[in-house]
This record gives structure tokens, C-alpha cells and sequence, in this order.
């Protein structure tokens, strides 16, 4: 049974790991303490752990020193890591031991060995493994020059795939294509691993173009019992980051399922791995042969998808394995492959822009509402007001769905996405559900390659100029619905009411930054609709452009009202109507500082639409984007300036490299030019718009 037991834990983490870790120990019965810094003072974390501790700036999350103080200064005798961050550090998991607190995690010496890339495949090239154990050929060495590094990718031949030796989740990952690239890529690889892990070692991969991505989850306890919980498909991927998960893989059947968890209980057992893991294989497409990619010494962002189709709670396993349960203690027997009922798909909600290579998008999440939890399950750290801030990975929610079938799971999926509201952000929802859509993802045809070898700009489920009828008459019934709410004296008077009745009122409305008008005028009512301030519906004759729609609002449909919001002026709500005699209903989110727009209707639009309202009396026309500019396409700091004024660039050389999230980008020459001007340096911090560089 339990050596020690866990009454109060720390979470050394943020954002939905930290949301998660505190659901099971509610369940049973463990306080928890919450680290956060200043960003994340008002995050749903710190508002639903039983306490909460600031720990300063935004990089604390980093420092060792400081989780251990707050750890002892609470009276915890526990710390999870959760992943990221500090979780596959072998000193935090060493010191947390030295001052007598159980690290929810491996020993320091499984860390050491698989935690760290280059020392896992170190250790599988011995003999005894070399045999049982594929490995991808590649560099792991001690020497980090890059001389080395240059070497041995010309003798291993391009393109080779750069890797954080420390971390995981595309972080201080590059693929490079040819040797004269090596140098900049190493420098800036190094960088993003230093900042995100504290450790910029790195490894060099042959890269693979067509493989896919299958992890197996694998739980060890103290006697060097191991088991296998399935594997998981993590293929969909952009920026060498995962979007999509799923388990069962569709690539596997159960022969090769068995080989890879035989494989992977092998890794494990070798070094005497303890509680969560991940062994990573990738899967040569259309073949049987897979090779060792890592571990992840840590629980995954994916881990509820295995929870879905498993009933087992990962995080509570960890917390048990912890306190010195053993597996058969916990109803698992290593020499039974666990039961898997069903599928289960997870997606990731970004805040990122999807037309801009996916770039965050950092910023308010004005309202965020969730589509029923009856099917579905949310991970999420924020709620309608959060802030998505630059200095963090720009999550929204992870979305899980179960079926008794794939076909069923990716249903509920494409259902949950589009139902989810999500205003005051640029996200992934619609390139989500375009994936969801590919008739190649439905097969099951795919591989880690699979967004760049495919139009996944997102559609709607009517051509364009329908949406912009629809978008437009919806927004026109909301603006008077608006109104008509603002009506206190005369409330039989319908809102753009005239004495001559032929005359139409009109609103404009821009979309995709195409003008569009909508005029319209309220039809007659009955003498005792008209005497019903509250009547059940209102009839309009609308024209868009020269074609005309017959339009009722349902006014008292459930669910129908205006909310406003607490901290702005902003109004949402549903409207349901008819046009035509298409029976719609529209969630309506309008924001009175920009007069935008957001229109949403799964079933007539399929995706979100923005609209904006023109007022009627237009003072100033926008100045048109300097071509001659470089500006910062995201809230981000200033990596590097690579250029100086006077300095010649041509179209395409990279001037800057900024960072927002733990991600690079480079900023490229929008043309051939003579450097004027450089209005930034090194280290700075700088807002979305903001001009860094002219040329001339």
C-alpha cells in the first residue's frame, strides 16, 4: 500500500495542466497551492486552487529555487510538475526529493536518461537494445559545436531535423534543408530551447518526409512493473506541434500495436522508468516499421483522449504511483493489455492566425462559451475575459470527444467545434473543422505532412455570396433588436419607425471588405400585436442590394435575450428567424468600440463570419499599409536585428527575429531596398502594428 501520503500539492505549472491537477485532487480530498506570475494573476488556475502564491515575473515558472520555496513555505508534501516548463527537469525532480517532497514523476535518473533526447538514444544504441529497440539515425553527441553539428548533417545528407534535447511540443525545433542554412537554424533552435526548458542541448535527426507520429502511454511503479494504455496518433501537426490526436491510430492494427507497447514496456524497464510516460515512435507510412523517436518523461498535453477510451483517471495514477501504490494495487495487471473501448479524438483551440502561418494571437478573449458538455469534454485555463498573453503557449481549450466509433467521434468533433463561441480572438476553429472535413483525415490517410499537402483554407457551407446575405440580414436584426431593447416610452413604436411607410430604413455592413446594403422596413402588425409590447415576432421586408428577403424574428425564442457584458459595452446573444423560409438561428457578439460583428451558425454558415457596421456619417478613411514598412505582425519581443540603416536588403532577406510564446519568427524585406531606419533593438518588447524598419 501507500508509503507516504499526499495532503497538499503543488502545482508548478499554469493554464488547463494546472485546471486539471486540481479537478483530481477535489475528487480526493488534496489541497493544492498554485504558483503563478504576474500575467496570470486573474487565470481560472489561481482562482480555483484552494491557494495561490505570485511568484513574480513571467519566467519564474523556470526557476527551481523558487517553486521549492513556495512548496515548503505552504506545507505541501507533494509537487506536480504538470508538462512544460520544469517537468523534465532532473534537478527539480532531484531537489524536490532532497527536501523531503514526493515529485509527482520519474526519479532524476529516468529524467537524465530519457528525459533528455540525446541521452535516451545514447543508451539505446547499446548492444543489448540495439536488437529490440529501432532507433532513427542521427547526432547525440557531447560536442554542441556547431562544426560538429554541420558535419555530421552533410554526412548523414539533408534534410535533418534539428531537436531541443530537453523538452518537447516543436520547441527549439528546425528542419533544415541544406548545409549553408545550418549556422542560423542551430543559433536560433538554441535560443527557443533555452527559453522554454533552461537547457539549449540539442540533437540532430535524419528527417523523415512521410511518417506518422504514434506514441505509446505507458505507467510504471516502484517494482518495475510496467503497462502499456494504448497508443495515440499525433500526425496532425503544424509548426512541429500537435493540433489533432487520436486513439486508436488508424494505421495500426493489433500485431504492430503489440510490437510498439512491447517496445516501449522495454524502454521503460531498462532504466527502471517510474509513474507517467510517453515513448514517441514515428511510423514509416504504408510499412510496419517504426522507429524510437524520445520519451516524454511527464504526463502529455493529450493524455485525456487515453483517459476517454481507458476510464482511467492518468492524473490520479500519477498521485497514487506517487505515494507507492503499485500497479496490481490499482487494478492493473502488466501481463493484460488494458481493454480500450471505443475512439477518441482531442483537438487543439488556438489563439493563432492560420493565413499567417500560425502565428499567436495574443489578446482578450472577450466571451468564450463552450458547446454542451453532455458529449463533450473542455480542458480549458481561461474563461470569457481572459487574457492570451504573448508570454505563454496561446491555448485556448483542448476539445475531447468519444464515440463508439471513429466515424461517431469525429462527428461529435466537427458538432462541438462549430458550436464553440469564441469572440474577441483570431483562432484555428474554422482551420479546424476543414481538417475535420478532409475527406483524406475521414479515411484515416494521413501523415505528419498532412497540412502542408493540403488546401485546408476554410469554407462555408453556402457559396460566399450567400453568407454575405445571410451575415448581413443577421446583423441587421440584431443591431434593431438592439434598439429595440434601448425603447423604454412607446414600445409599440417598432424601432426605425416613419410616417411614410414606403420608405425603407438601411444599415451597411463590410465583409471581407466588400460594402454591402441592407435596407428594410417593419411590416404592419394586427391592432393587437400592436398593442403587445412583448409579441412573440416581427415581420420585415428586406432588400440586400436589389433581391428581397422575407424576414420574421422570433423575439421571445428560448434562450433569445441580449447579455451585456460586465466589463464592456458589448452585447450577445441569440436571435432565431426565418428568411425565406430557411428557419436559422445565429449567436450575435457586437462589439460597441469597433462596431464589429460576430455572426455564428453552425448549420447555415458553418463557420464564424465578422462583420463590420458602417456608420452612416464616415469621417476618415484608413491610411493604406506603408509598403516600404516592416511592422510586428504579433504582440512579441525583439530576438535580433540583423540589419543597420544605410545597410542594402533584398526581398526576402530576414531583417528581425521576434519571439511571442516561446516562438520564433523572422521578418523578412518586403522588397529590395536601402535600410532608412531601424525604431527597435534587441530585447525590446513591442505591441501588434508596431513600425520596426523603413526602407527606401
Amino acid at each position: 500500500m501507500a508509503t507516504r501520503t499526499i495532503t497538499k500539492l503543488l502545482i508548478a505549472n499554469r493554464g488547463e495542466i494546472a485546471v486539471r491537477i486540481i479537478m483530481t485532487c477535489k475528487k480526493l480530498g488534496i489541497s493544492t497551492v498554485v504558483a503563478f506570475t504576474v500575467p496570470d494573476a486573474e487565470t481560472v488556475a489561481v482562482k480555483s486552487a484552494d491557494f495561490s502564491v505570485c511568484i513574480g515575473e513571467y519566467t519564474q515558472y523556470l526557476s527551481i529555487d523558487t517553486m521549492i520555496q513556495v512548496a515548503k513555505n505552504s506545507g505541501c508534501d507533494a509537487v506536480h510538475p504538470g508538462f512544460g516548463f520544469l517537468a523534465e527537469n532532473a534537478d527539480f525532480s532531484r531537489r524536490c526529493s532532497q527536501e523531503g517532497l514526493i515529485f509527482i514523476g520519474p526519479t532524476p535518473e529516468s529524467i537524465n536518461a530519457m528525459g533528455s533526447k540525446a541521452e535516451a538514444k545514447r543508451l539505446l544504441q547499446d548492444p543489448k537494445y540495439k536488437n529490440s529497440v529501432p532507433v532513427i539515425p542521427g547526432y547525440n553527441g557531447v560536442d554542441q559545436s556547431d562544426q560538429v553539428f554541420i558535419r555530421e548533417a552533410v554526412k548523414m545528407g539533408f534534410p535533418v531535423l534539428l531537436k531541443a534535447s530537453a523538452g518537447g511540443g516543436g520547441k527549439g525545433m528546425r528542419v533544415v534543408w541544406k548545409a549553408e542554412d545550418m549556422a542560423t537554424e542551430i543559433a536560433s533552435a538554441r535560443r527557443e530551447s533555452k527559453d522554454s526548458f533552461g537547457d539549449d542541448t540539442l540533437l540532430l535527426e535524419k528527417y523523415f518526409a512521410a511518417v506518422r507520429h504514434v506514441e505509446i502511454q505507458i505507467f510504471s511503479d516502484s517494482q518495475n512493473n510496467c503497462i502499456s494504455l494504448g497508443e495515440r496518433d499525433c500526425s496532425i501537426q503544424r509548426r512541429h506541434q500537435k493540433i489533432i490526436e487520436e486513439t486508436p491510430s488508424p494505421a495500426l492494427n493489433e500485431n504492430l500495436r503489440k510490437k510498439m507497447s512491447d517496445v516501449a514496456v522495454t524502454i521503460a524497464r531498462a532504466i527502471h522508468y517510474l509513474n507517467a510516460g510517453t515513448v514517441e515512435f514515428i511510423l514509416e507510412e504504408g510499412t510496419q516499421n517504426f522507429y524510437f523517436l524520445e520519451v516524454n518523461t511527464r504526463l502529455q498535453v493529450e493524455h485525456p483522449i487515453t483517459e476517454a477510451v481507458t476510464g482511467l483517471d492518468l492524473v490520479e495514477l500519477q498521485i497514487r504511483i506517487a505515494e507507492g501504490f503499485t500497479l496490481s494495487q490499482l487494478g492493473l495487471n502488466p501481463s493484460v493489455p488494458v481493454s480500450l473501448r471505443g475512439h477518441a479524438i482531442e483537438c487543439r483551440l488556438y489563439a493563432e492566425d492560420t493565413n499567417n502561418n500560425f502565428l499567436p494571437s495574443p489578446g482578450r478573449l472577450v466571451l468564450f462559451n463552450p458547446a454542451s458538455p453532455d458529449t463533450v469534454r473542455y480542458d480549458s485555463g481561461v474563461e470569457s475575459g481572459s487574457e492570451i498573453t504573448m508570454y505563454y503557449d496561446p491555448m485556448i481549450a483542448k476539445v475531447i470527444t468519444w464515440g463508439a466509433s471513429r466515424k461517431e467521434a469525429i462527428m461529435k468533433m466537427k458538432k462541438a467545434i462549430a458550436e464553440t463561441i469564441i469572440v474577441g480572438l483570431t483562432t484555428n476553429q474554422a482551420f479546424l473543422l476543414k481538417v475535420l472535413s478532409n475527406p483524406d483525415f475521414i479515411e484515416g490517410h494521413y501523415n505528419t505532412h498532412f497540412i502542408q499537402n493540403h488546401d485546408l483554407t476554410p469554407e462555408l457551407f453556402i457559396p460566399f455570396h450567400e453568407m454575405s446575405e445571410f451575415a448581413s440580414i443577421a446583423s441587421m436584426l440584431f443591431v434593431w433588436s438592439i434598439n429595440r431593447e434601448k425603447q423604454v416610452l412607446h414600445r409599440h413604436v417598432t424601432p426605425g419607425f416613419r410616417n411614410n411607410f414606403y420608405r425603407y430604413e438601411y444599415k451597411k455592413f463590410s465583409i471581407n471588405g466588400t460594402e454591402h446594403k441592407v435596407s428594410y422596413k417593419c411590416l404592419p402588425q394586427t391592432h393587437a400585436q400592436n398593442k403587445n409590447p412583448y409579441r412573440t415576432e416581427q415581420k420585415f421586408e428586406v432588400f440586400f442590394g436589389e433581391k428581397r428577403f422575407d424576414v420574421t424574428l422570433d423575439k421571445n425564442s428560448e434562450n433569445s435575450s441580449i447579455f451585456h457584458h460586465p466589463y464592456t459595452q458589448d452585447k450577445h446573444g441569440l436571435i432565431f428567424c426565418t428568411i425565406n423560409e430557411i428557419r436559422a438561428s445565429f449567436f450575435m457578439h457586437y462589439s460597441v468600440n469597433t462596431g464589429m460583428i460576430h455572426v455564428q451558425s453552425p448549420s447555415i454558415l458553418g463557420r464564424p463570419v465578422l462583420v463590420k457596421e458602417i456608420p452612416k456619417l464616415v469621417l476618415t478613411v484608413g491610411e493604406q499599409q506603408n509598403a516600404n514598412m516592416v511592422s510586428a505582425m504579433m504582440t512579441g519581443k525583439i530576438v535580433s536585428v540583423l540589419t543597420q540603416p544605410n545597410e542594402q536588403v533584398q526581398e526576402g532577406d530576414v531583417v528581425m527575429i521576434m519571439e511571442s510564446m516561446k516562438m520564433e519568427t523572422k521578418l523578412r524585406a518586403p522588397k529590395e531596398g536601402r535600410v532608412k531606419e531601424v525604431y527597435v533593438a534587441a530585447g525590446q518588447v513591442v505591441e501588434e502594428g508596431t513600425p520596426l524598419l523603413l526602407l527606401e
